[in-house]
């Protein structure tokens, strides 16, 4: 067997830099299943408190209506987040399961159709791509959809009463772009912090895994998610997927 210095210590580097690896992720792991756990936990506590405080004296019809709405409203937290984590599971797979050439427009405008009314709701004016297009990426459809609606969630959530939110669809070369801009607060000092799941930031208030998932997908899809400055002023999200002929 060779033995010289030379070799082992390269075989030496290579395990050291192994087991860095190695420990990197166990911690990574560590951190997002206590992340996870604080997640899933803070909702129920806030149940299981607000039970046990009302039912220490008598109430009257209202105020256990009251009790029964911040239940709801902590439940469907609850589900969001659950649902976030099956998604995020979903989008960490190496290809998407089934896969068509899809035409991206129609996603985009599937999804301006679903948020346009409860956008209007929070005072934000939402409107999709100006023109048609025949271009078509291979991938997903219903994965795709999903991570333009997180996209779009996301700017919604960020954006203050009376502004706007915009996607669009750009052909460059060899890729097509899905384009989300908002009039927000913008992506603060460290943008790629807001794609590590549970990030919460200026950018709103949900279960902070949207823009893991959409990242996930479009590395699924042998595509990017790049975050930028906006024409509008606010905060720019990218979707970049390879065309299809």
């Amino acid at each position: 067997m060779p033995t010289r210095d030379g070799e082992l210590r390269d075989l030496v580097l290579a395990l050291n830099e192994l087991f860095v690896r190695l420990d990197d992720g166990f911690g990574a792991l560590g951190r997002f299943a206590a992340d996870a756990s604080h997640e899933l936990r803070t909702p129920l506590a806030v149940i299981a408190t607000e039970l046990e405080v009302s039912l220490r004296h008598p109430r009257s019809a209202a105020e256990w209506e009251k009790v029964a709405r911040n239940g709801l409203e902590e439940l469907q937290r609850l589900s969001a987040v659950v649902e976030g984590l099956l998604s995020l599971a979903r989008a960490g797979a190496d290809a998407p399961a089934s896969r068509a050439r899809v035409r991206l427009v129609e996603c985009v405008d599937a999804v301006v159709a679903q948020l346009t009314e409860s956008a209007e709701k929070v005072g934000v004016s939402l409107s999709g791509p100006a023109k048609d297009s025949e271009d078509r990426v291979d991938g997903n459809a219903v994965m795709l959809e999903a991570a333009i609606r997180n996209l779009a969630e996301n700017a919604v959530r960020a954006t203050p009463r009376g502004g706007q939110v915009e996607l669009g669809l750009e052909l460059r070369g060899s890729e097509l772009v899905v384009t989300v801009d908002d009039d927000g607060p913008g992506l603060g000092a460290d943008p790629e912090s807001l794609f590590v799941p549970f990030h919460r930031g200026a950018r709103g208030n949900g279960a902070g895994l949207g823009l893991a998932i959409a990242r996930r997908v479009a590395t699924a899809h042998g595509g990017r998610l790049e975050p930028t400055s906006s024409p509008l002023g606010g905060a720019r999200f990218e979707l970049a997927l390879p065309r299809v002929p």
